[in-house]
């Protein structure tokens, strides 16, 4: 996916703007990368649908010390995942734009969201990701930049966001969790037993 955010193209339409940029030209005449042009509000759209799956699939990861395509093989985990993305939706969808929301409103649904994260688990498979090499090698992650962004836009927005702060708390902290110490890692939040309904 190839564009402009919007603001990036000065007094120029968005058309005109996209074709005289050089490099999106050349990349879309690649025939290998197969891009598709963009509008600013497809851009923005990728961009949280982006931003919520890496917030459940990086730090979660790093918390069970698993790979993607073990991470929700077990009840209390998926549990946990799907009150991390009801949170994430809200916010999601109140930082989204009004003029991308409504032509995306449908990429923002609970169910949609919850398709992208299963998805990107399943395509990513046995594979490590970025968060959980940086805990394995004792490095910091990005946290802080991607559920840290969540939690700030949570506490500027006004909705809440305390299963993300818990998370965050508990991969600085380079703990490891197991299934059975869930409900006590977050004991201070309604982590219930999951709704397979939601997530087949």
């Amino acid at each position: 996916m190839l564009g402009l955010l919007p603001g990036s193209y000065g007094d120029k339409s968005w058309d005109n703007a996209t074709m005289d940029n050089l490099m999106i030209r050349r990349l879309l005449e690649t025939p290998d990368i197969e891009g598709i042009l963009a509008s600013p509000d497809e851009v923005i759209q990728a961009q949280a649908q982006k931003l919520v799956v890496d917030a459940m699939l990086n730090p979660l990861t790093a918390l069970f010390r698993c790979e993607t395509g073990e991470l929700f093989q077990h009840p209390r985990r998926l549990a946990l995942m799907l009150a991390l993305l009801d949170e994430a939706a809200d916010i999601v969808r109140a930082m989204v734009p009004q003029a991308a929301l409504k032509s995306g409103d449908i990429m923002f649904a609970d169910e949609t969201l919850l398709g992208a994260v299963l998805r990107s688990a399943k395509l990513a498979g046995e594979s490590k990701t970025p968060m959980l090499q940086d805990i394995e090698a004792g490095r910091p992650s990005e946290i802080d930049y991607i559920n840290g962004y969540l939690v700030k836009q949570a506490e500027k927005l006004g909705l809440p966001g305390a299963h993300h702060q818990m998370l965050i708390a508990l991969v600085r902290q380079f703990r490891v969790v197991g299934n059975d110490e869930i409900r006590s890692a977050f004991r201070l939040l309604n982590v219930q037993p999951t709704d397979a309904r939601r997530v087949n």
